[in-house]
């Protein structure tokens, strides 16, 4: 399509056919003005078309439109009709548009073209959230369209608006009433969902907590997402709400607070962690609770390979690579940034070495006291190529049930264990490295992988025969920091790199990729002006995968100020207006940008659903740069050992048959058995069978025990774990 840049009309002169009218002949064109809204771009977008348009050599008419819902900012032509431009529209008044076209050349013979075919399309900017349309009037310039033999065949016409409105309010229902008063607070940047059944349509609601969206006419479930688990929308009917086309349906939806609580969220995130040279960090965070966070404040645990160089606030304490900054009191709803500068060390790292940044902001805890459970921590550590973990219970409430532990050694599965633990207590598990990257998980359900109950992992533990170590795994796994007050970024240091690229954290296991089900994607879009100017304004369109839920998203640090905005059927778009993003030949350094957020898949999808993604970066007014693609598989893959681990040397044990479709055998040898107990347990942890006293040989009775992998534990009598495994019934 050809593209108007300038919106300076000239006047033109209103043509006057000479010949009389003859009035509507048997061959008429059909104009038809269809106004449609893009809830992406944010325009109204009106398409003028024609049918019956055979041999025309001229035609005239004016576009009427309320001025209060439109502003024009740009007229295209389709290409189809020859000598269509700027001088072909002119805008006698406000609110009306005249368009004059005449066959160009010295003889008319008319043109004919397909029915249905665009001949131009105006975009404009919406002032209001308003319905509105373009339609042919007669009140400035006849509708007049002429033939090859000046003849009057214009006849029909027709104009149209496609979409309803759903627009409002989105609040704090601070009096319970579920009645928007208008001296509530409103809440900004609050995801809404539009379901009508098959689609899905999202908008984001404005500064001032105002939303508007289109949607085709239907019946529709309006859903609030909240920020934090703070909130909960207030109890409105908001299911099965018809809307037709032209309707505005005005739905304030509000919130309500289950605690007066602050909710802090922190995100950190990089472009690049560039091997000897300076890299930036950039530290976003905000309060999505009910109360201010007082005296609030951050501590950054840098990669002990990254030194310290400077940041946009000064830090108050420092503890080796440990720094706090202090941020004061930081009220409901409020966001804000800081950035640290760090150099990656040159002579104690190698190119691709992974580094591993912590950012924890306060206060974290729950201002109820929280529910008594347990909570998993591991400690690493390595000396001399041996690499050791120690997992302890310091929450409040013994392990009810085993959790599962699983070792990933360079991505591949080593056998797995059970644990469970009481308020306090510890385990500790050591393996020879050499140069082996581990990653530890432990798990509540080992086939599902459903819930993450701590990991970490270990990279340059020692050397391999060759002198070096393994890269690139520790970002392939989750790295637990799924709540808000906690973001951990793994990044492997580089020397070149696209500028323009999209990556996802975790990448995914194997040559697959997999991903487990339940675990958020963090996606990371980095951008650099590779051009010969300034870039005023870029925006960043992602379209996401259908396998994703676009509910759950949540976004995270960014290179500059940005506006986040969730549209239409799952759509991101990132603005970053007045950028002013150097060109890299005046300032490399400077011409770097980037936005990360992350969002999970949906729920029950088949197992080994592939989620692709990629984005559209935008400079001004250029075509896009597309980048690259990512690919992840979301499902279970786990390969199952059963052998049986020993931790006393004075107790031995065989097991058969394993696996078994009827009944298994454990029969033990050593000094005090008839003080051992036996216990087995399903994937899910729950206890389906024991024995307390174990004599040489016992029987487990399969009965009606379903096929699968089952774990049994070995216990002295003062509950040490001396012996585990796993046994399988077919």
């Amino acid at each position: 399509m050809k593209f108007f840049t300038s919106l300076i009309f000239k006047k033109v002169f209103i043509f006057s056919f000479a010949s009389c009218l003859f009035g509507i002949a048997n061959a008429q064109v059909n104009v038809n003005s269809e106004t449609y809204y893009d809830n992406v771009e944010e325009v109204a977008v009106t398409s003028v078309s024609v049918t019956g348009f055979n041999k025309i050599t001229g035609m005239q008419w004016t576009l009427e439109y309320d001025t209060s819902v439109f502003e024009i900012d740009d007229i295209m032509s389709s290409g189809i009709l020859p000598g269509i431009g700027s001088d072909n529209f002119y805008f006698y008044q406000p609110g009306f548009i005249t368009f004059l076209w005449i066959q160009p050349g010295s003889v008319l013979n008319g043109e004919t073209i397909p029915d249905g075919s665009e001949i131009y399309r105006i975009k404009s900017k919406l002032k209001s959230a308003q319905p509105g349309d373009f339609c042919i009037t007669g009140s400035v310039t006849p509708f007049e369209v002429n033939d090859d033999d000046n003849r009057y065949v214009g006849g029909l016409l027709s104009c149209n608006q496609k979409n309803g409105i759903f627009k409002g309010t989105v609040f704090i229902d601070e009096n319970a009433d579920c009645d928007y008063q208008v001296s509530e607070p409103s809440l900004k940047n609050w995801y809404i969902s539009f379901n009508n059944g098959t689609d899905s349509y999202f908008t984001t609601t404005n500064s001032d907590g105002e939303y508007f969206v289109f949607v085709p006419e239907g019946t529709y479930d309006i859903s609030l997402i909240p920020k934090s688990d703070i909130w909960d929308a207030c109890n409105q009917n908001l299911s099965g709400i018809e809307i037709e086309t032209g309707d505005v349906l005005d739905i304030n939806l509000g919130a309500e607070s289950n605690e007066i609580c602050p909710a802090m969220e922190v995100n950190l995130s990089t472009s690049f962690l560039r091997r000897c040279f300076p890299s930036t960090y950039y530290v976003d965070f905000c309060n999505h609770g009910s109360a201010v966070a007082n005296q609030s404040y951050v501590v950054i645990d840098l990669d002990p390979y990254l030194t310290y160089l400077s940041s946009s606030i000064p830090f108050g304490n420092q503890n080796g690579n440990s720094y706090t900054f202090y941020l004061g009191d930081v009220a409901p709803g409020d966001c804000n940034q800081f950035s640290i500068e760090v150099l990656v060390d040159c002579d104690s790292t190698v190119l691709g070495q992974t580094h591993c940044t912590t950012a924890t902001i306060y206060p974290n805890s729950p201002c109820t006291g929280g529910d008594e459970k347990p909570n998993l921590k591991i400690n690493k550590d390595c000396v001399d190529g041996q690499a050791s973990f120690s997992v302890k219970n310091i929450g409040n409430k013994d392990m009810d049930e085993p959790a599962f532990v699983t070792i990933y050694e360079d991505g591949e599965l080593s056998p797995q264990s059970i644990i469970q633990l009481n308020i306090g207590e510890e385990e500790n598990f050591s393996f020879q490295a050499d140069g082996v990257s581990i990653t530890m998980q432990i798990l509540d359900n080992l086939l599902t992988g459903s819930n993450l109950l701590a990991t970490t992992g270990i990279e340059g533990c020692g050397r391999n025969l060759s002198g070096e170590f393994s890269k690139g795994f520790i970002s392939q796994f989750p790295l637990g920091d799924d709540e808000l007050w906690i973001d951990i970024d793994c990044r492997e240091n580089r020397g070149a790199y696209d500028p323009n690229d999209k990556t996802v954290f975790p990448g995914g296991f194997g040559n697959e990729k997999i991903v487990k089900p339940g675990v958020a994607l963090e996606y990371l879009v980095r951008f650099q002006n590779t051009g010969t100017d300034t870039a005023f304004k870029v925006v960043i369109l992602d379209t996401l995968d259908t396998n994703l839920d676009p509910a759950t998203l949540q976004t995270g640090a960014s290179s500059h100020p940005c506006e986040i905005k969730l549209l239409d059927k799952g759509i991101i778009k990132v603005t970053f207006d007045d950028i002013l993003l150097p060109d890299s030949t005046v300032n490399e350094a400077a011409s770097h940008g980037f936005i990360q957020y992350k969002i999970k898949p949906k729920n029950n999808l088949a197992n080994f659903s592939k989620v692709k993604n990629r984005a559209s970066i935008y400079f001004d007014f250029n075509d896009p740069i597309i980048t690259n693609t990512t690919l992840q598989t979301i499902g279970s893959s786990v390969i199952i050992f059963t052998n049986t681990d020993f931790i006393s040397d004075e107790i031995s044990m065989r097991v058969y048959p394993n696996p078994a479709t009827d009944n298994i055998q454990f029969s033990i040898q050593g000094n005090n058995i008839e003080n051992l107990s036996l216990c087995v347990y399903d994937t899910n942890g729950k206890t389906v069978f024991k024995k307390n006293g174990f004599e040489k040989n016992i029987q487990l009775e399969r009965k009606n025990l379903p096929a699968g992998l089952y774990f049994f534990s070995l216990h002295d009598d003062q509950n040490n774990r001396v012996s585990s495994g796993r046994i399988i019934f077919q």
